[in-house]
C-alpha cells in the first residue's frame, strides 16, 4: 500500500514538474514588446519586399515606431504584430533614419500578402554581429493623421536542437541607431545655446 502511494506521488511530482517545464518554455518562446502608434513622429513608409526598393511615396503621413535590439544567438528569427488596426513591420540592420527609410532595410512585410508581397508574419536570419532595429508603421490607416492604437510585437527564436525557444538575454533592447528627426536635433542645439547661455552669465556674475 505504501509503495503504491509513494509510486503515486513519485508519478503526480513528476507530473507537476513537466507541466512547469513545459510552461516555463512556452513562456520562453517569444519575446513580446507593446507600444502605440497615432502620435509622434511621421515618415514615408517603405513599400514591402526583400528588400522594399520604393516608398509609398505619400510623403511623412505614416507614424512608426522604431525598436533597436540585439541577439546572442544567431538563427531565423519570426517576427510577428497585431492590433486593432494593420500593422506594417520592418527591419533594419545597423540603423534605421526616417528621412531616408530605405537606408539599411532587410525586408518589409504588409499586414495580408497582396500582389506577391510579403506578409506577416516572416521570418529573417540574424546575427549577433549586428544590431537590428524593427519598425512598426501604420499602412493605409497611415493617410489618416486621426489613426491611434495600441500594438504589440512578437519575436520568435530560432529552434535550438529539440527545443524552441528564447533564453534569458536572447534578445535584449539596445540605446542606439535611432536617428532623430531634423526638428528633434534642432529643438536639442536650441536647449543647448539657451543652457550655455545660462552657465555664461553666472560665471560672469561670479
Amino acid at each position: 500500500m505504501r509503495n503504491s502511494l509513494s509510486r503515486i506521488a513519485a508519478r503526480t511530482v513528476a507530473a507537476l514538474f513537466l507541466a512547469a517545464l513545459a510552461s516555463t518554455t512556452a513562456d520562453s518562446q517569444t519575446f513580446t514588446r507593446s507600444g502605440s502608434l497615432g502620435t509622434g513622429p511621421l515618415f514615408d513608409s517603405p513599400n514591402f519586399g526583400a528588400p522594399p526598393t520604393s516608398t509609398a511615396g505619400f510623403g511623412n503621413a505614416f507614424y512608426f515606431d522604431a525598436f533597436a535590439f540585439n541577439v546572442s544567438v544567431g538563427g531565423s528569427y519570426t517576427f510577428n504584430a497585431s492590433a486593432a488596426f494593420a500593422p506594417a513591420l520592418f527591419l533594419y540592420q545597423g540603423s534605421f533614419n526616417p528621412s531616408s527609410p530605405l537606408t539599411n532595410i532587410l525586408f518589409g512585410a504588409s499586414p495580408e500578402p497582396f500582389e506577391g508581397n510579403p506578409g506577416l508574419p516572416f521570418s529573417l536570419v540574424l546575427q549577433p554581429a549586428f544590431t537590428y532595429v524593427l519598425v512598426t508603421s501604420t499602412f493605409l490607416e497611415g493617410l489618416d493623421p486621426g489613426i491611434s492604437g495600441a500594438f504589440t510585437n512578437v519575436i520568435s527564436c530560432p529552434v535550438r536542437g529539440s527545443i524552441t525557444g528564447c533564453v534569458p538575454g536572447q534578445i535584449t533592447p539596445a540605446n542606439v541607431n535611432v536617428v532623430p528627426e531634423p526638428s528633434t536635433v534642432v529643438l536639442s542645439a536650441a536647449g543647448l545655446l539657451a543652457l550655455g547661455a545660462v552657465v555664461r552669465r553666472r560665471r560672469t556674475r561670479a
